[in-house]
């Protein structure tokens, strides 16, 4: 028989699916790595969600599959490493950062309003105490800094980097309540399908009540959350301004993310958008 899966809701990241298939054959696939492929097929913004969603859809559908299963049986500890951060591993980390996110938003509200400060935290040694201000995650960016460095020059490559930091923080928290959704969704209730991203280079604005459709429940309802968790701390904390911001700072660019990212990435409209709008 060959390889491919006829499966619509669990199979939906086929491609990998066929090398499971392969690997658990004792068979051997050629792997052809490519420096520079320059495919670039989910140009707008719209498209580029649709893609992360069916990709984190696809990674829930691996974690429930036979397929990984059988591979976590059999394979030694080294081999599910590799199965792990090969496959699955990105949007379970995913899961987790955004999951802690919650927690640690619902403990600082609870904690305040039971009148523990964060002094007292810090003196029991609470892990919530520390400010989540600079984040390990950062890290992740260091490859483009040098990509750029090698590209254009140490200065222009650092200055490009820099210029791209904010609108890219946002983009990227925005992508990462994507794949949070979506992958949650997929793990446990088992959603999963295609979903057609389009082709060429499309820069068509979408409209606020398309908007509001795509991504209320997904992003925009999560902003809002963010936003009562915040103003709540706001009035039960002791907090100074200072203190509150750097607290709260990654908690306040995750809202941000949500609730403007669709309007920033959206192109900007002419009159006869504004008035549909």
């Amino acid at each position: 028989g060959g390889t491919s899966k006829a499966t619509l809701v669990v199979n939906v990241s086929e491609d990998i699916f066929a090398g499971f298939e392969v690997f658990i054959r004792g068979e051997r696939v050629g792997y052809v790595e490519f420096l520079e492929c320059q495919k670039a097929r989910e140009t707008a913004f719209p498209n580029a969600v649709l893609f992360e969603a069916k990709i984190a859809q696809g990674a829930a559908q691996q974690i429930r599959s036979e397929d990984v299963a059988w591979l976590n049986r059999e394979l030694d500890i080294f081999q599910r490493f590799s199965l792990f951060y090969g496959s699955i591993g990105f949007y379970v980390t995913n899961f987790i950062m955004s999951t802690s996110m919650n927690f640690y938003m619902v403990s600082i509200v609870l904690f305040a309003c039971s009148g523990v400060s964060f002094h007292k935290l810090g003196l029991l040694d609470a892990v919530v105490a520390v400010p989540w201000l600079l984040q390990i995650g950062y890290v992740l960016a260091f490859p483009m800094v040098v990509e750029l460095i090698n590209k254009r020059g140490f200065w222009r490559g650092t200055f490009e980097f820099m210029k791209t930091v904010p609108i890219g923080v946002l983009y990227n928290l925005f992508q990462l309540r994507t794949k949070d959704y979506y992958f949650s969704k997929g793990l446990f209730v088992g959603a999963g399908k295609y979903i057609g991203t389009g082709r060429g280079f499309n820069l068509d604005r979408i409209s606020k009540l398309e908007m509001y459709q795509r991504y209320s429940e997904s992003h925009f309802k999560k902003g809002l959350f963010i936003l009562v968790c915040l103003f709540m701390y706001a009035i039960v904390s002791s907090d100074s301004l200072p203190t509150y911001l750097v607290r709260t700072f990654s908690l306040l660019l995750m809202a941000l993310a949500c609730l403007w990212g669709p309007i920033l990435f959206n192109p900007p409209p002419d009159h006869s958008d504004l008035s549909n709008d």
